[in-house]
C-alpha cells in the first residue's frame, strides 16, 4: 500500500514539472554542478571538435544556392519594374505623336478638336494610372526592407505591411513615432501628388486657337466676282460701260494692283488659305504672273472669310527689245532703232526723257485673250524700244460658266498698261484706236528696264494680272455652289521644351526609383 501511494505521487510530481511555465523556471535556484565536472567540460569545450570532411562543401553549395536565389529574385524585380517603365513609356510616346500629328495640322474641325481632346485626356489618364500603379509596387517592394531594418511596434509593422496603397501610406504619417518612417510615407505621398500635377500641366504647354491661316472647306454656297465684264462704277461717276469708260477703268485697275505686293510662284497660297489684304495679289516669276481666284463667305461675326481656290490664269508677256540710236531723249515724233533695217517707228506722244511710253493700236490685229504693246524708253544715254505680246492662259480648273473670264476683260487688260480712254493721240487726230499711257522712270512701270526682254515681259504682265486682280475685288458678286470655307482651330505647342521636361522627368524618375528600390530591395 505504501509503495502504491508512493508511486502515484512520483507521478503526479512529473507532471507538474511538465507544465511549469519558463518563468518557475528561473525562479527556482538550479543545483550547481560538481566543480570538477564543470572544469572538464570547459576543457571539453575549449578542444576543437574533428570537422567531416563533408561539412565545408555542403556550406559552399549553401552559399551559391543563396546567392543564385537572391540574383533571381532581383532580375525578377527588376524584370517588373522595367515592364512597368515601358508600359508608361509606350502612353508617353503616343502623347507626344498625338501632339505633334494634330499641331501639324493647317486647321482643325469642331469634330477634329473633340477627337484630339478624347485622346490626349484619355492618354494622360492612363499615364497617370501607369504611374500610380508604378508607385504602389514600390512601396510593395520597399516595405521588406523597411521591416528588416530593427524590431517595430505591432502597429507600425502593421502598417507596414499593409502599405500597398495610399491611403494605408497616409496612416503611417501619424501612427510611426519614426521620423524615418514619416519621411517616407511623405516622400511618397509627394511623388503621387506632383505626378498627378506634372501631368495636369501637360495642359498648359498646348492651346486650342482660332486659325487665322486657312480654313475648313465643306460643300455649300459660296461667293464669287462676277468676272463675265469690267464695273466701271467703282473709278467712274457714271455707269457707263462705253469703250473709253472700259478702258479708263482698266487702266486705272492695273495701277491700283501696285497697292499690294507682288509674290512669287513659291508664295502660290494652297486652296483654303485665308485672304487678306496684307497677302499678295499676284505672283510672278521671269515673264509671267497669275491670279489665283478667290471665294468668300460671312461668317457669324459678320465679316467676310476669303480663302484662296485652286483656280488660277497666268499672263505672259513675250517681248523683243532694239537699242534706240535717233530720238533716244524723247523730244521727236519718231526714234529709229538699232534692226536689221534701223526702221523708223513713230510715236503717239511726246513726253521727254526719264519715262516709259507704252503704246497700243487697236486697229490692228489683236486676239480676244492677248494684245500687242509698244514701249519706248526715253533717256539721255540708254534708251531702248520694246514689241511685247501680252497674252492670257485659259482659267484653271474653272468648273462653271461662271469661273471663266468675259471677253471684254482678257482683250482689255492684256492691253491695260497703254490704255489711255479718254482722249487719243497728241500727234494726230483724235483716234480712239491710238492708246498710249506714260509713265515716269521712278514709278513701278516706269522702271527702265536697260533691254531686259524679261524684265519688261514681266511688267506688262503684271499690269495685265493687277488689272484681272482688281477687277475680282470691285465686281459685283454672284452665288454659286462650291466649298463653302468655315472657320477653324489649330493646336499651338507653345515650348516643345516644356514638354520635353515634364513627360522626360516622368519617365526618367520612375526609371530611377524602380531600379534603385528593387536593387535596395533584394
Amino acid at each position: 500500500m505504501e509503495q502504491e501511494t508512493t508511486a502515484r505521487g512520483h507521478d503526479a510530481s512529473l507532471e507538474l514539472e511538465r507544465f511549469h511555465t519558463p518563468q518557475s523556471h528561473r525562479e527556482q535556484r538550479p543545483q550547481g554542478p560538481d566543480p570538477e565536472v564543470e572544469q572538464e567540460s570547459r576543457q571539453g569545450s575549449r578542444s576543437p571538435k574533428p570537422e567531416s570532411p563533408e561539412e565545408p562543401t555542403q556550406t559552399r553549395l549553401r552559399n551559391t544556392d543563396k546567392r543564385f536565389r537572391h540574383q533571381k529574385k532581383l532580375r525578377k524585380a527588376l524584370t517588373a519594374n522595367l515592364i512597368r517603365w515601358l508600359i508608361s513609356a509606350v502612353f508617353v510616346i503616343a502623347i507626344y505623336v498625338v501632339l505633334w500629328h494634330y499641331s501639324n495640322k493647317d486647321v482643325m474641325s469642331s469634330e477634329t478638336k473633340r477627337e484630339f481632346n478624347a485622346l490626349i485626356v484619355g492618354l494622360s489618364l492612363g499615364l497617370g494610372l501607369s504611374i500610380t500603379f508604378s508607385l504602389e509596387a514600390m512601396a510593395k517592394e520597399i516595405r521588406w526592407w523597411i521591416l528588416s531594418l530593427r524590431e517595430w511596434p505591432d502597429r507600425e509593422a502593421e502598417l507596414i505591411l499593409k502599405a500597398k496603397d495610399l491611403n494605408r501610406i497616409v496612416q503611417l504619417t501619424w501612427v510611426s513615432r519614426s521620423w524615418w518612417i514619416r519621411f517616407y510615407a511623405i516622400s511618397f505621398i509627394l511623388l503621387n501628388i506632383i505626378s498627378q500635377i506634372a501631368l495636369a500641366t501637360l495642359g498648359l504647354t498646348y492651346s486650342t486657337n482660332p486659325a487665322d491661316s486657312f480654313a475648313i472647306l465643306k460643300p455649300g454656297n459660296v461667293t464669287i466676282p462676277d468676272m463675265s465684264d469690267l464695273d466701271t462704277e467703282r473709278v467712274l461717276a457714271s455707269s457707263s460701260q462705253g469703250l473709253s469708260a472700259l478702258r479708263y477703268t482698266a487702266n486705272s485697275y492695273g495701277s491700283i494692283a501696285l497697292a499690294w505686293v507682288w509674290g512669287t510662284m513659291e508664295d502660290i497660297p494652297y486652296p483654303g488659305t485665308l485672304w487678306d489684304n496684307n497677302d499678295p495679289l499676284i505672283y510672278c516669276r521671269g515673264s509671267s504672273c497669275k491670279y489665283i481666284f478667290q471665294e468668300s463667305t460671312r461668317s457669324r461675326k459678320k465679316y467676310d472669310l476669303v480663302v484662296s481656290t485652286n483656280r488660277s490664269v497666268e499672263v505672259t508677256g513675250r517681248c523683243r527689245s532694239w537699242k534706240v540710236t535717233r530720238g533716244a531723249r524723247g523730244n521727236e515724233s519718231t526714234i529709229t532703232i538699232a534692226d536689221d533695217d534701223s526702221s523708223r517707228v513713230e510715236l503717239m506722244a511726246i513726253n521727254g526723257i526719264d519715262q516709259t511710253t507704252f503704246m497700243f493700236d487697236a486697229a490692228a490685229t489683236q486676239g480676244t485673250a492677248w494684245s500687242e504693246v509698244t514701249a519706248f524708253e526715253a533717256s539721255t544715254s540708254n534708251s531702248w524700244y520694246y514689241r511685247c505680246n501680252i497674252s492670257f492662259g485659259p482659267v484653271v480648273n474653272a468648273a462653271r460658266k461662271e469661273h471663266q473670264m468675259g471677253i471684254n476683260i482678257t482683250a482689255l487688260a492684256s492691253s491695260a498698261i497703254a490704255l489711255q480712254g479718254y482722249g487719243a493721240s497728241s500727234l494726230s487726230s483724235s483716234n480712239s484706236s491710238q492708246q498710249f499711257q506714260s509713265y515716269p522712270a521712278e514709278s513701278t512701270y516706269g522702271n527702265p528696264q536697260n533691254g531686259s526682254t524679261d524684265g519688261m515681259g514681266k511688267l506688262v504682265a503684271a499690269f495685265a494680272a493687277g488689272t484681272v486682280a482688281v477687277a475680282a475685288q470691285a465686281n459685283n458678286q454672284v452665288v454659286v455652289p462650291g466649298l463653302r470655307p468655315q472657320t477653324g482651330v489649330i493646336l499651338e505647342v507653345s515650348k516643345w521644351r516644356n514638354v520635353h521636361l515634364i513627360l522626360g522627368l516622368t519617365l526618367g524618375i520612375q526609371l530611377v526609383l524602380g531600379v534603385g528600390i528593387a536593387i535596395l530591395s533584394n
